[in-house]
């Protein structure tokens, strides 16, 4: 039996299974967007038309769950699961790596008893146990490194999910992403419910500028910048030339790397030129 709901939390759909499904029904599934949950334990989606004509062809309909929330309370939501997912994996890195040293330092206590340069003495009665006892030498040291690997990966894991705030609130990224949600707002093609839902996050990411702005960053605009200025950008001094709408014409004056370039500095934070990013007129 399975039921198929509406995730309010989520604005999407899950489909709950009793038990694994076929690999027909998975192979359906994946084929029409849907994804499965290991945290949830089902499977799920945005909620398309289609996905939801499957979902009733496949388990019957078992009402709404979950409470819709305020894309502020999404976005900490988000941050909350990024801090949990950092803490799982370092607790994995940590457990791995342990287990990766345990291994390492059996393998060499077990290797010391073999006397140093002792071959297999092929033929004698103790050939077949010498050989199986290198042998379990050897797995512990291949099993020492694969550990090693798992905790290299969550390590990686977790610096990806402990960084997901800087990535996300990022000043520039925020910047663009209003840029492209306000386009999305004016388009003719956007429904009147999607402009609701987009000027929504658009007050929450100019929320997030603000503060940063508060925090003594400053988003460049065309009006801070005048033909003749020399910038400091990516390290290297620069001369403008032009200042267009959303992006400055400079050509780079550092000795041997003199090239005239477009360099887009409108709407970027201020650390992004450097706190002495204008040197002279």
């Amino acid at each position: 039996m399975a039921i198929w709901r509406k995730n309010l939390e989520h604005e999407g759909i899950e489909i709950e299974f009793d038990g694994k499904p076929s690999d027909d029904i998975r192979s359906k599934l994946k084929s029409n967007g849907f994804r499965w949950s290991r945290f949830s334990k089902v499977w799920y989606s945005k909620g398309y038309s289609y996905q939801v004509d499957l979902a009733n062809e496949l388990a019957e309909y078992g009402g709404e769950v979950g409470e819709k929330l305020t894309f502020a309370e999404k976005m900490e939501a988000k941050e909350a699961r990024a801090e949990a997912r950092a803490e799982r994996y370092s607790t994995y890195a940590e457990n791995a790596s342990k287990r990766s040293d345990q291994l390492y330092n059996e393998a060499h206590k077990m290797g010391d008893i073999i006397p140093l340069g002792q071959p297999i003495l092929v033929g004698h009665y103790s050939e077949g146990r010498d050989r199986r006892y290198r042998d379990r030498i050897q797995n512990k040291f291949g099993k020492s490194i694969e550990e090693d690997k798992k905790a290299e990966y969550f390590e990686r894991r977790a610096e990806a999910a402990a960084d997901f705030k800087d990535r996300t609130f990022n000043l520039g990224t925020t910047l663009r992403r209003i840029e492209k949600l306000e386009a999305a707002i004016r388009s003719n093609n956007t429904s009147d419910r999607y402009k609701a839902k987009f000027q929504e996050e658009v007050d929450y990411w100019k929320a997030v500028v603000k503060q940063h702005e508060a925090a003594g960053l400053k988003v460049w605009g065309k009006a801070d910048f005048k033909v003749g200025e020399v910038i400091v950008a990516g390290g290297t001094k620069a001369r403008i030339r032009r200042v267009n709408p959303k992006s400055l014409t400079v050509e780079y004056i550092e000795p041997g790397r003199e090239w005239m370039n477009l360099l887009t500095v409108t709407k970027v934070p201020y650390n992004s030129l450097s706190q002495n990013c204008k040197l002279e007129v």
